[in-house]
């Protein structure tokens, strides 16, 4: 009998979806692969004889006796797809890779399927490991913009830094805004949401900043209060104060 690569695949996949460490003949029957079929017998023999599906108990053979008058006989015996056959299904799985089996080694033995497999799943390894790049692109004058670079599907992350001119205008700004936050006209809950967020922001000033805190305490602040101080620049109350305000959160929390 020869080898049917597509049943052989369909066998270790079925064993690779059990939950528990282990299955017996009667877990495999149940999912559609007849035990008494020879073809269930012969590729069983193969994977076995290739240390790929073994005994739980390190006992020889997989659940088949045969009598010395050629009767055989079934035992639900506790298997496991051995590390090996890990690694030999997760190769013929990927569908690359099982095109490659079909067209390139159609008539090929089981050793040489294995070898086979293995040797493309470590070349696509390598493709997918060289095909991801790390970029970082520094940006001096262009201060929190929305600088992307990627391919599709790529993932890419943003990471914001002050600098110290940035630091000293954001500690100018906290005492700008606790010294004249009620000139906002702002509602109590609103002033104490933005007496929250100075709190946060200064916090941070004391020590080494936090990017990401401070990006999001300033963004909220700016929200809070960006209304009231374009309505205070409108009016010409304090314009030089509030217009420099209204400049730095833009410039620091767009």
């Amino acid at each position: 009998m020869r080898i049917n690569q597509d049943y052989l695949r369909t066998l270790l996949q079925v064993c690779q979806t059990f939950e528990k460490p282990t299955f017996t003949i009667t877990d495999l029957q149940a999912s559609g692969l007849n035990y008494n079929d020879m073809q269930f017998e012969f590729h069983m023999g193969i994977l076995n004889d290739q240390g790929f599906i073994v005994r739980d108990d390190g006992d020889a053979g997989f659940g088949l006796f045969k009598s010395a008058d050629g009767f055989s006989s079934w035992a639900a015996l506790p298997l496991r797809l051995t590390a090996s056959g890990h690694s030999f299904i997760e190769a013929l799985s990927h569908d690359e890779i099982w095109a490659a089996i079909k067209r390139d080694f159609a008539d090929a033995g089981i050793a040489t399927m294995n070898a086979a497999s293995l040797k493309l799943l470590d070349r696509l390894s390598h493709t997918v490991v060289n095909n991801v790049v790390n970029n970082t692109t520094n940006i001096e004058t262009a201060t929190h913009s929305l600088v992307q670079q990627a391919g599709a599907h790529s993932r890419q992350g943003q990471h914001v830094r002050y600098s110290t001119q940035d630091l000293g205008d954001l500690d100018r700004l906290m005492n700008e805004l606790s010294n004249n936050i009620h000139d906002l006209n702002l509602d109590d809950n609103s002033i104490k949401r933005a007496k929250a967020q100075i709190a946060t922001i200064r916090a941070q000033l004391g020590d080494e900043p936090n990017p990401i805190i401070l990006e999001q305490a300033g963004r909220t602040l700016r929200n809070i209060t960006e209304g009231a101080i374009a309505s205070l620049i409108g009016a010409a109350v304090q314009p030089t104060v509030w217009t420099w305000a209204f400049e730095i959160m833009k410039r620091l929390f767009s």
